[in-house]
C-alpha cells in the first residue's frame, strides 16, 4: 500500500519529547487550489501538519527555527494516547465558574479519568530546508528598501542543494 507524505511549510513551533524532536509546520495551499479559510484581515489561513523527528532527524530539526520554510518527504502515521482530566482541566477555558468546577473535580479524580486520543502526524524520512527566516527576513527588508531582487544574502548553511547532495539519513 502507498504511504507517502510530502509537505513544505514554515515552522510554527518545535519541542522534544523523550528524545524524539516535533515540530509544527503551518502549510498553505499552492496558488491555483482553491481557496481554503481567511482570518478577519482577509489573508489565508494555514493548516498545521505535526512532524515526528527521529534518530539523526531529530538531531537535524535541533537546529531549526520557527520561521525557517521546510520540505519533508516522509510517512503519515498516528499514535494514541490519554489525555488525562487533570490536564484537560488545567488548559481547558469557558465559562469561568463551570471551568473553576471542572479545575476541582480534575484535583479529585485527575488521573483516573482519561480520554483516550489518536494523533496522525508524519514520521519524517528526508528534510530539506528551502529557506531559512533570517533569508526571508532579509528579502522582505529589500523590497521594502526598494532594492533590486537580484540582490541576495549569503546562503544559509542548509540550502536545498546541499541538503539534497548530502541527504539526512534514516534514523
Amino acid at each position: 500500500m502507498l504511504n507517502e507524505s510530502h509537505v513544505e511549510g514554515v515552522i510554527a513551533s518545535k519541542w522534544t519529547y523523550n528524545e524524539v524532536q516535533f515540530v509544527r509546520v503551518a502549510v498553505y495551499p499552492d496558488a491555483g487550489r482553491t481557496a481554503r479559510r481567511a482570518d478577519p484581515q482577509g489573508r489565508e489561513t494555514p493548516d498545521y501538519v505535526t512532524l515526528r523527528c527521529e534518530g539523526s532527524h531529530a538531531l537535524a530539526a535541533a537546529s531549526l527555527r520557527e520561521g525557517d520554510r521546510v520540505r519533508v518527504a516522509g510517512i503519515l502515521t498516528s499514535r494514541e494516547y490519554d489525555i488525562y482530566l487533570d490536564a484537560f482541566a488545567r488548559k481547558a477555558h469557558g465559562d469561568e465558574k463551570a471551568v473553576a468546577e471542572l479545575r476541582d473535580l480534575a484535583g479529585h479524580l485527575g488521573r483516573d479519568v482519561a480520554l483516550p486520543h489518536v494523533i496522525n502526524e508524519v514520521s519524517v524520512e528526508r528534510l530539506i530546508v528551502v529557506e531559512t527566516a533570517v533569508a526571508r527576513q532579509a528579502g522582505r527588508e529589500r523590497r521594502r528598501e526598494g532594492r533590486p531582487s537580484t540582490e541576495r544574502p549569503a546562503p544559509a548553511p542548509h540550502t536545498e542543494a546541499a541538503a539534497m547532495a548530502m541527504p539526512v539519513a534514516a534514523g
